[in-house]
């Protein structure tokens, strides 16, 4: 009831989060004792959704589009979801087509004042969405799992360790970040955690893909967030997030079982090598990958080299695929001698560095080149032409029609809260006009009776019906607040039938 009441008295200016502890005491339950002992345990079902944070910008782009593909292709179980940390609700998102993969927006957490950190996003972004702030409707149950993932991540097999998450405890991939960044400066943030710590301890060493069930995530987000402020003040690491993950884990008494599941660094032989594997087939043909039945992901957070030919993700923040133009908006292609030596390196041993690189190309670049090849092919012809430059109009999503909504919102409250007395009442008709005072003025009645639900307008009846006249009358062309335009039909025809 109180729920209810904030949402419709209060709507635009209180946000309740979807997982609220607004909670209505009641008797307790009462077991249905006769039919106890022949209840059978129900089989432990959950959802799956593997999630990744991004701002909003042509570069993550592409590689969301990358692990949509490669998502569909691998068959992955359950959802993937991109959190978009994005402050412009006109930015235009390239298409998709995948029923399984959704978008949804949170605001962009990565400047605190003169410090910049867009990793800040990860942990901010999860919080506010598995709290329920945005507007995704289809939010994790608390025994659903989440999976955590960079965006320049590559599912590389559809076996994820998903049936061993429990309560309290989740699975991670190992990480070569040893231990001395504790005993140098995070111990002061440990809360007593970290004596159990030893030098060569696995509990300090990991990082996403991070799974675990959804209520133990989101308890992990939200001091996880709080860490990455406390600790930004110390250090300025770019892994500084990854650090604050670990420390929260250990406060909450979350236990994550690291695991050899990850592979991006070709020149470091701490990563697991040693159990990476070329598939059955070691020609090039990108699609459902069978590189290594243990490798559950590649990371190209790194460059790859073979010969001349050179591929890192950051030399491409140029490309837009929203552009649908193949020629220059693509990645260079290797010389017909890097072909030869990748062709020569495929299926060698994994110890040799040529052949870690090729591997690496194998599993990243050709992926994401397929991915973008496919969009093109999907949703660019040869007459397509999208329009991304700042100056242009975008195609109006439902983003921006709720966007609309709550700037119009605003401004009639504030037309509202200047120029009509709101009194909460049950609901009434109104048919009466008001002296300059405010008092009642039986001699100026309205023979037009407006019904209005929740409110009584006190005074200045006049001006509330030629506002809403004056907006019924612009044919699209609306002005809710003195010239001051708005552009969406949809807009007028809502808060037409809102009035």
């Amino acid at each position: 009831k109180l729920r209810s009441f904030v949402e419709e008295y209060f709507a635009g200016r209180v946000t309740l989060p979807k997982r609220s502890g607004l909670l209505i005491p009641s008797e307790p339950a009462v077991p249905d004792v006769a039919n106890s002992e022949d209840a059978k345990p129900e089989a432990k079902t959950f959802r799956l959704f593997s999630v990744f944070s991004t701002e909003c910008s042509p570069f993550q782009d592409w590689q969301a589009q990358t692990l949509i593909h490669n998502h569909r292709v691998q068959q992955i179980q359950g959802y993937l979801v991109r959190l978009l940390a994005c402050d412009d609700p006109h930015y235009v998102l390239p298409e998709h087509s995948y029923d399984k993969y959704r978008v949804v927006r949170t605001p962009n957490f990565g400047a605190r004042g003169d410090d910049v950190y867009s990793p800040r996003n990860k942990p901010f972004s999860i919080a506010y969405w598995l709290d329920g702030f945005s507007d995704d409707d289809e939010l994790p149950d608390d025994d659903d799992v989440v999976a955590i993932i960079d965006p320049d991540m590559i599912f590389l097999s559809s076996d994820m360790n998903i049936e061993s998450i429990d309560s309290g405890r989740g699975v991670a991939s190992g990480y070569n970040l040893g231990s001395t960044w504790v005993g140098e400066w995070a111990w002061k943030f440990c809360d007593g955690k970290c004596d159990r710590i030893s030098d060569d301890s696995d509990d300090v060493s990991f990082g996403a893909p991070y799974v675990l069930k959804a209520n133990d995530m989101l308890r992990l987000a939200n001091l996880w967030r709080t860490l990455v402020d406390e600790m930004r003040v110390i250090d300025q690491s770019w892994q500084l997030e990854m650090y604050a993950a670990i420390i929260a884990a250990l406060r909450l008494d979350i236990a994550f079982t690291v695991e050899k599941s990850m592979i991006a660094n070709a020149e470091d032989d701490a990563e697991p090598w040693d159990i990476a594997m070329w598939g059955a087939s070691s020609a090039p043909e990108v699609g459902k990958l069978d590189l290594t039945a243990t490798i559950q992901v590649a990371h190209y957070c790194q460059s790859y080299s073979i010969s001349s030919f050179r591929w890192y993700k950051h030399d491409y923040h140029g490309l837009d695929i929203r552009k649908c133009d193949p020629l220059n908006n693509s990645f260079s292609t290797p010389s017909s001698n890097d072909l030869r030596l990748m062709a020569e390196n495929r299926g060698e041993d994994l110890q040799s560095k040529a052949a870690r690189n090729v591997w690496l190309l194998d599993s990243t670049m050709a992926v994401a080149r397929d991915a973008i090849e496919n969009y093109y092919a999907e949703f660019c012809t040869t007459s397509t032409e999208i329009v991304v430059n700042n100056e242009a109009s975008p195609p109006p999503s439902m983003f921006d029609f709720r966007s609309s909504l709550a700037t119009l919102g605003r401004k009639i409250m504030a037309f509202v809260d200047a120029n009509l007395g709101l009194i909460p009442s049950e609901p009434m008709s109104l048919g009466r006009a008001t002296s300059g005072e405010g008092a009642y003025d039986a001699s100026q009645d309205s023979t037009e009776t407006i019904s209005i639900r929740s409110f009584v307008i006190g005074s200045h009846e006049t001006k509330f019906k030629d506002f809403l006249q004056a907006n019924l009358g612009s044919e699209g062309e609306f002005n809710w607040v003195h010239e001051e335009n708005g552009w969406d039909q949809r807009v007028v025809d809502e808060w037409v039938g809102l009035a």
